[in-house]
């Protein structure tokens, strides 16, 4: 074996031991043993196909506030009389429905019961043809789903920030949507913040422009499916430490979003990743799958999650240049680049 194979070898045997570590720490905190939470189940079942998710967000950092559209794509498998979304401490404000063949609104009324959106429809919707399901909603201080960083007494400069973080069931809390992980959807999101604002979400970045009020939209495309958890919205005020990864004649951005003041750290945690997608490449003989890579490091954010192509991390992946001598944040920086192909290209 080369001597650069070894010094290959011995980085990814580092990672493993790493990961084996943390989860024999975290399996030591709770004490795994029956009787569990939950017993046993099947995989949920569906009566309708999702195709597609398309957001529109108006976040409201004073009010923590989510203003949001969503319009679902999908196909029933039966004939349904009703429709049943997840939804979750929010207020819907509207729905509708519409079929290709038919544009009038087919919603008679609705109601939240539970964590559920139960539609009544004027017709049936006959299986295996298309129909749009519009909903209007608000969440006002999400609990769960999503999270407003803000400002308070004990930290009056803190710097606003918006994360979502779904994985697994968790996305009903901050939009209505089908919140299991067994349909796979393509997803675009388009969001309106304030004036300096970056929006990172799923994809590719279509349009970004001011308002005539001064507010900025960013509005992003993920054509490839994957699963409702997977949607990922950021936002906030943050620096880029930029990179690329070369696919033949493919290149991948890889950009890593970090605080402004925090810019000179982002090289220690990041500047491995483009190594990591070719070795990782290499193990599984699948190409990178998604349009770009990002990483984005949010406070009051644990840990990290693998959302496709924009994984958000928690803050404590950057280190200064004296806890660098340490600590390392690679392992969990390969861990969630992993998850791109294990977790969600293959769910």
């Amino acid at each position: 074996m080369r001597r650069n194979d070894w010094g290959k070898m011995g980085w990814m045997m580092g990672v493993v031991i790493g990961v084996l570590i943390s989860s024999w720490e975290a399996t030591a905190q709770v004490k795994l043993k029956p009787p569990f939470d939950h017993p046993p189940r099947s995989v949920r079942t569906r009566s309708f196909d999702l195709l597609h998710t398309a957001l529109e967000l108006e976040l409201d950092w004073d009010r923590e506030l989510i203003q949001g559209r969503v319009r679902h794509r999908l196909v029933p498998f039966q004939t349904l009389h009703e429709l049943r979304l997840d939804a979750a401490q929010m207020q819907v404000l509207q729905v509708q429905v519409h079929t290709a063949s038919q544009g009038v609104n087919l919603a008679k009324g609705f109601q939240l019961r539970g964590e559920e959106l139960i539609v009544e429809l004027k017709h049936p919707l006959p299986a295996d043809r298309e129909a749009v399901v519009d909903v209007s909603y608000r969440v006002s201080r999400p609990r769960r789903g999503g999270h407003f960083v803000i400002p308070d007494r004990d930290e009056p400069h803190q710097a606003r920030v918006f994360w979502t973080q779904s994985e697994p069931e968790d996305a009903r809390y901050w939009f209505p949507c089908y919140s299991s992980p067994n349909d796979m959807l393509t997803s675009e999101t388009r969001v309106i913040v304030p004036q300096g604002f970056f929006v990172l979400s799923n994809g590719e970045l279509q349009e970004h422009k001011r308002l005539p009020d001064g507010r900025e939209v960013y509005h992003w495309v993920q054509r490839k499916p994957h699963v409702t958890y997977l949607i990922s919205v950021v936002a906030g005020q943050f620096a880029a430490y930029r990179q690329e990864y070369r696919q033949g004649d493919r290149v991948v951005p890889v950009i890593s979003y970090v605080p402004p003041d925090r810019l000179q750290d982002a090289p220690r945690s990041f500047r491995r990743t483009p190594e990591m997608m070719k070795l990782f490449e290499q193990w599984t003989g699948y190409p990178y799958p998604w349009p770009k890579y990002a990483q984005i490091c949010c406070d009051e954010y644990g840990g990290g999650m693998e959302h496709t192509s924009a994984t958000t991390l928690t803050l404590d992946t950057l280190h200064d240049e004296r806890a660098a001598l340490d600590v390392s944040s690679e392992p969990l920086v390969a861990h969630e680049l992993a998850h791109q192909w294990f977790g969600d290209l293959v769910t």
